[in-house]
């Protein structure tokens, strides 16, 4: 059957083969130092790097370029070191609510002037049950001005809850296009063990006026 209809026009619904095999994951960072509380970088972006290695998938697929290792290295630096801001990145890669800051430097280090992402909701999954201390809030509903399409670009990083003991914390981030494709795995589909969807994020690029 022939597709139809706003979803065939998604821009940046499916990036190319070539450019998911070129962007970095967090398993290519050496994992070195197992001691607890590690201020190792690459250790921590190999253990924690997967929502952070999300948010900057979304500024390598619509700028279609690939930021290297180091460039990642550095905006990490930037994060945790204030330069970007208060609440952007601690050590461990956790994202804070000025996330977006991150996602504005890998665009400026990428050279695209001519987008800008947002974080615009967050769905709790869970109807209200605790997952590994995660706080959920937030909701969206898509009325038919805001369904995927050409003027509505949306990325969704799905929080999955998995099996994963000790320092991971039982879930892993995944990002999805804005029509229900897996479209990056940050761990090169090395983590088993999937329990459930525990939030949906959205977040939409628009141009720059």
């Amino acid at each position: 059957m022939k597709e139809v209809g706003k979803v065939t026009q998604v821009p940046f619904r499916y990036p190319s083969d070539e450019l998911l095999d070129a962007i970095p994951h967090q398993v290519d960072f050496p994992r070195t130092d197992e001691t607890p509380n590690t201020r190792d970088m690459d250790t921590n972006i190999h253990k924690y790097g997967c929502r952070m290695l999300c948010d900057l998938a979304i500024p390598q697929m619509i700028s279609g370029k690939v930021l290297s290792m180091d460039q990642i290295r550095q905006l990490y630096q930037w994060g945790i070191s204030g330069q970007l801001g208060d609440e952007v990145l601690d050590y461990q890669c956790t994202c804070g609510k000025n996330e977006g800051r991150l996602q504005q430097a890998a665009l400026d280090l990428l050279g695209n002037t001519s987008h800008k992402i947002a974080q615009v909701a967050c769905k709790d999954l869970t109807n209200g049950k605790a997952v590994g201390g995660l706080t959920m809030y937030g909701g969206i509903k898509f009325d038919k001005d805001r369904v995927p399409g050409p003027g509505n670009i949306y990325f969704i990083i799905v929080d999955m809850g998995t099996q994963s003991k000790g320092n991971y914390g039982g879930h892993h981030f995944v990002l999805f296009n804005s029509v229900g494709e897996l479209i990056y795995d940050p761990a090169r589909n090395t983590v088993h063990g999937y329990v459930e969807p525990i939030r949906l994020i959205w977040y939409k690029v628009t141009k720059k006026e």
